[in-house]
């Protein structure tokens, strides 16, 4: 169910980020154009927050869906410090990219924060919009998990890295649109 899938990918995340940490420590670096001490620093700093929200919100939903998009976020900064491993860990690195289901926890986050006695028709957009991010995230994820083994199957538009990348506008913009209906339920 979906605590076991958040849960897979919470533990996929946290070995991205501590062989990127670990990467990072090493001199291990593949080239963009972000320094390399800012996206070591940004994936500290996401990090950092996200135990800090975990470990403070137990049983609080918010805290928890926030603290796994910090989680995801940290995980995307750290993809370029990555490259160290080879082998059977290469399967948790190569084509996986977690920031597909970046959306899903925002859009979590919106449906609970802020909380509200009232119900209203946002709460039915936030099912929506979770369920939708749920779907987009998955396929997201998939596409990008056969690209990087049989690159030919997948249009390279769906490429995370592709310039003018339909994922990352799916990404963004799901995230982006979770925020606004967050802030509109809070009025």
């Amino acid at each position: 169910g979906p605590a076991l899938a958040s849960w897979a990918i919470f533990v996929v995340a946290a070995v991205q980020i501590a062989v990127a940490l670990i990467g990072y420590l090493r001199g291990f670096d593949a080239e963009t154009p972000v320094p390399a001490a800012a996206a070591g620093l940004s994936v500290a700093a996401f990090a950092t927050a996200a135990v800090w929200l975990f470990a403070g919100g137990k049983h609080d939903t918010r805290a928890r869906a926030l603290a796994m998009a910090f989680l995801l976020i940290a995980s995307a900064f750290a993809r370029r410090f990555t490259g160290i491993v080879g082998g059977p860990g290469a399967l948790l690195i190569r084509g996986v990219y977690l920031d597909a289901f970046l959306p899903v926890f925002v859009w979590m986050f919106a449906r609970d924060f802020p909380r509200v006695i009232r119900l209203s028709r946002w709460d039915e957009v936030t099912r929506h919009g979770t369920r939708l991010a749920v779907a987009t995230g998955a396929a997201l994820f998939f596409v990008n998990l056969v690209r990087a083994y049989a690159p030919a199957w997948v249009p390279p538009i769906l490429a995370r890295s592709h310039p003018r990348s339909a994922y990352w506008a799916a990404v963004v913009g799901l995230s982006v649109v979770a925020l606004v209906v967050s802030l509109v339920r809070a009025s």
